[in-house]
């Protein structure tokens, strides 16, 4: 039997629960065991350190010292993978890292994923730059979630000879499970938001839009420090509910139920939306800000819904007084919104892609 190439994944955390770039990271490497015999370094959340097989994969999960800025700091991580680097036939690591990329500058069988522009840490992002372009040159491929993405980052725009697109995708993990979630005994239309509750999600702006819609519910699903202050702001909007973070079969009945998703992001920290894909899965309608990312990428305005300007309370008004006075509307364009995800943002294709181009980066 032929030995597989050995590929070290390298993400911040492990698991389809964490978020985004992590879920993708995740299932990326499930799929590709068939192909690799695949290590996924990661960091723990606590001081300690985990190793372990998951379904045919090595996980080593470092333990964290502290959290800088967003960015784990542990050198135990850094321990594991110079190690594990130098016995990687391939390395595929998931940007922005910083601490993991700046061992990495001289190694040349790596393909970077680039996920984010780094838009708060502005100071820190400045002494960072230099060698994360140091690493960007010297790596085989770089891929860009999205066309917007490698177009519009400073950080990946200069390497155009070698990025190449491949989108991040559906992940059918909903459960079929019997949920005690039940939406339908609010007001229809029911507008749906998910996601977690800072910032640059730009909750507070379509709170404030919300004021101004014809009659609906709003439902915001997640967690997170901006809470409590939105909460306080919607004090007195009983159209509004906060009903907390839902997965699995509560989240599968809060998009089977909603009329259509908002994510109004209002800056480049949202670099894609998986929850826009998840709400076009199910014939949703969405709308999106552009903000020069997957956002506007994955969403088409006035086909799978609307894209609008970032902080533009009536924009924001407009498109959604559109979708709550149109039933038929939200039909037509949830129907192409599904068709949309069916045809481009599932794992076969995307999986063959990172095969073909991690076979080539090999040492």
């Amino acid at each position: 039997m032929m030995t597989k190439p050995k590929l070290l994944v390298i993400g911040k955390y492990y698991g389809p629960d964490q978020g985004g770039i992590e879920n993708h990271s995740y299932h990326l490497a499930h799929g590709l065991k068939k192909y690799f015999e695949v290590t996924f370094l990661a960091y723990n959340k606590s001081r300690s350190s985990e190793k372990y097989i998951d379904k045919g994969i090595n996980v080593i999960k470092a333990g964290s010292s502290i959290i800088l800025k967003s960015q784990p700091v542990s050198i135990k991580y850094i321990f594991h993978l110079l190690k594990h680097c130098f016995q990687a036939d391939v390395i595929h690591i998931h940007s922005p890292n910083p601490l993991a990329e700046i061992w990495l500058l001289k190694k040349k069988n790596i393909v970077v994923t680039y996920h984010s522009d780094i838009v708060r840490q502005k100071v820190l992002y400045f002494f960072y730059r230099p060698f994360q372009q140091m690493l960007f040159k010297n790596a085989r491929k770089i891929i860009a979630t999205s066309p917007n993405m490698a177009k519009n980052s400073s950080a990946i725009s200069s390497f155009n000879n070698k990025t190449e697109i491949i989108p991040l995708c559906f992940t059918k993990i909903f459960q079929k499970n019997k949920s005690n979630l039940s939406l339908s005994k609010l007001k229809k239309p029911i507008v749906l938001f998910v996601g977690r509750l800072v910032r640059y999600k730009g909750v507070e702006i379509l709170l404030q839009a919300s004021k101004l819609c014809p009659e609906h519910s709003l439902v915001i699903v997640g967690d997170g420090p901006e809470k409590f202050s939105l909460m306080k702001y919607a004090k007195k909007m009983t159209h509004v509910h906060f009903i907390g973070s839902k997965s699995g079969s509560d989240l599968t009945k809060c998009y089977s139920e909603c009329d259509f998703l908002v994510l109004p992001s209002i800056n480049r920290t949202e670099s894609f939306g998986i929850v826009v894909l998840e709400a076009m899965y199910f014939a949703k309608p969405v709308i999106t800000t552009e903000l020069g990312t997957g956002t506007s990428f994955v969403n088409i305005h006035k086909k799978t819904g609307y894209v609008i300007p970032p902080n533009d309370v009536q924009s924001l008004y407009v498109a959604m007084s559109s979708l709550i006075k149109s039933p038929k509307l939200r039909k037509k364009m949830g129907s192409y919104a599904r068709q949309r995800v069916l045809r481009n943002f599932t794992w076969g294709q995307s999986i063959i892609s990172h095969k073909r181009i991690l076979q080539k980066a090999r040492k």
